[in-house]
């Protein structure tokens, strides 16, 4: 049996990619669609519970496409009479991320070209993904797998170095394709 996050199916972030839907992004979803309009907290808060609930209980799947997702929000605005909100719902899917430690431990330790390579194969498919915000986390612990050693030394910062200077390029390329495109590295 797999366990999902907050109950919900994961969402499917283009080919390869997938992110974590949770309730926060559901009802910031709806929000910023409601945004100058005549609609209350309250029934944004009304509205993306029901589709918690819809995702949570009776969505058969584990895994929903992005497009899937944000029509089915679409659909319930509009069968609530807010077409108007749902005409404005954006179309960008939830967070993706990106597991340094993952990507090393596939690597290999000692074998930074492996991960490098992996790191640019996980970028490029994020980019084609048409995702907007990206996570790396793990740093830390993917040094320490590709080093295999135990303690801090100067090897370390010079590769954590790199990393960032890769994910930078990333974040680089992500904006030249999107203004909003946002990569953060997640401190651990």
């Amino acid at each position: 049996m797999i366990s999902l996050p907050h109950h919900l199916p994961l969402v499917r972030v283009g080919s390869n990619c997938l992110a974590v839907c949770d309730d926060d992004w559901l009802e910031d979803k709806i929000l910023d669609a409601a945004e100058g309009t005549d609609l209350p907290q309250w029934k944004v808060e009304a509205i993306s519970k029901g589709v918690y609930r819809f995702l949570s209980k009776s969505y058969k799947g584990t895994v929903i496409e992005s497009d899937e997702l944000i029509a089915l929000i679409a659909r319930l605005l509009e069968s609530t009479g807010l077409g108007h909100v749902a005409a404005r719902i954006d179309n960008s899917p939830p967070t993706v991320r990106i597991s340094l430690s993952d990507l090393a431990r596939r690597a290999g330790s000692t074998h930074d070209l492996a991960f490098f390579q992996l790191l640019e194969d996980k970028c490029r498919e994020v980019l084609e993904s048409g995702a907007s915000s990206v996570i790396c986390s793990g740093m830390e612990r993917c040094i320490a797998t590709l080093r295999s050693n135990r303690r801090w030394n100067m090897s370390d910062e010079s590769l954590q170095q790199e990393i960032e200077s890769r994910i930078d390029e990333f974040r680089y390329m992500g904006e030249l394709n999107s203004p909003v495109f946002n990569v953060a590295v997640a401190v651990e």
